[in-house]
């Protein structure tokens, strides 16, 4: 592990974000992911994805949801971090209270439907896709396993 962050000044410009983002993970301190956007580029919104990774990766190995608050991109917070916790946790709240994106939200309650194997959470997806997708899937998962 990195010892003294400021080597990360040092690196190829196109990998001071990771090592910034990587330090972070390694001490396992949030407050550390803002410098994993130091290079931001056209596709980063005030902050980077290494920055956004870096809350998720640290909020899932501390297992705390609060965390996935300092993700500013509402698609990476949302889909990588809460569908998490939902999924992991068996929260089905967090769907319905956290995530107000209607992708995000298809995607917890496919993820809440394997978990539970039960299709009546696939009825609340709207993306026609996914809902069929998950319907299936999960009568293939309660036919091998019931």
């Amino acid at each position: 592990a990195l010892v003294n962050p400021n080597l990360c000044e040092k690196v190829d410009i196109a990998y001071t974000n990771r090592c910034y983002s990587s330090y972070a993970k390694s001490r396992q301190d949030e407050s550390l992911c803002p410098k994993a956007s130091k290079i931001l580029t056209a596709h980063d919104s005030g902050e980077s994805y290494e920055e956004s990774f870096c809350y998720v990766d640290i909020a899932k190995s501390k297992n705390d949801i609060n965390i996935c608050e300092n993700i500013s991109d509402i698609d990476i917070k949302e889909k990588n971090c809460y569908v998490h916790f939902a999924e992991k946790n068996n929260d089905l709240s967090i769907c319905e209270n956290k995530i107000k994106g209607s992708i995000g939200k298809d995607w917890c309650y496919e993820a809440i439907a394997y978990v539970r194997k039960n299709g009546e959470f696939c009825i609340n997806i709207i993306d026609t896709y996914t809902k069929n997708k998950c319907l299936e899937t999960v009568s293939r998962m309660m036919a091998v396993n019931p």
